[in-house]
């Protein structure tokens, strides 16, 4: 299996998600799930009480030893996070090599969704009048008569769903301060759900066309310059093809 597309994309982390209709039996599995790979996640952490969220829906976490990847559990859910992210093909067969198993054991016979998530954090630096250099990142401008990338962007909150073949897209990007008085971040997360889906034996299929198109937004989404940085070679940045389909 090859490596990511990107080899320096800044990714705080990748996850695949699966959802289904809310099962009691999934508590019950926790001690199985916790027994069959707490080698690899040895590490437990229980969810935050959070105001107006029911504490049944957030997932339980088992982490690695290292801290770098993470199965979620709740009632209605089962999640694997990668926050070093391999590619796509080693994180997809790490997934599948959980979450079915996850599924099984709490008896989930039919899943409504399944998403693909990548959380990018993009350091930036602020010129002397606080502009960050959007432009040169992202494909992303303030709407007509709201001014313009090239006018100089300050700050930037922004988010839109929309419908794919296969399900929805989600895109949210927003620039946040950091420490150190010029510094910035881009917050570009991008998630494609497949729904409805089906039957957990066919998650592999649901995960693949999620994260295609994942990937084909993200790719929209950055500049040729960026792209470049990204990719790290100037040779793989001239031939986008010499690298395997879907290893982002």
């Amino acid at each position: 299996m090859s490596g990511p597309r990107y080899p320096n994309q800044q990714l705080r982390a990748v996850a695949l998600e699966t959802y289904f209709r809310g099962r009691f039996s999934m508590l019950n599995a926790l001690e199985k799930v916790q027994a069959e790979f707490g080698d690899r996640f040895p590490n437990l952490f229980v969810p935050h009480a959070q105001h107006g969220a029911s504490p049944a829906l957030q997932p339980f976490q088992l982490r690695s030893a290292q801290l770098d990847e993470t199965l979620g559990v709740a009632v209605n859910q089962a999640s694997y996070v990668s926050f070093d992210y391999p590619g796509s093909d080693r994180f997809l067969a790490s997934a599948a090599a959980l979450l079915p198993r996850v599924l099984e054991l709490g008896g989930v016979q039919k899943l409504e969704r399944v998403v693909y998530r990548y959380e990018n954090e993009i350091g930036l630096s602020r010129d002397a009048d606080r502009v960050i250099p959007l432009q040169q990142l992202v494909n992303i401008a303030p709407p007509p008569g709201c001014g313009s990338a090239d006018e100089g962007v300050i700050g930037m909150e922004m988010a839109w769903t929309t419908r794919w073949s296969h399900g929805l897209l989600n895109v949210q990007a927003a620039v946040d301060e950091a420490p150190g008085p010029a510094g910035a971040v881009l917050r570009l997360t991008i998630a494609a759900t497949v729904s409805p889906a089906g039957p957990p034996e066919q998650l592999a299929t649901y995960a693949s066309q999620a994260h295609g198109r994942a990937l084909a937004a993200f790719e929209a989404l950055i500049t040729p310059t960026f792209r470049e940085f990204l990719v790290g070679s100037d040779e793989a940045a001239a031939d986008p093809e010499a690298e395997e389909e879907g290893n982002s």
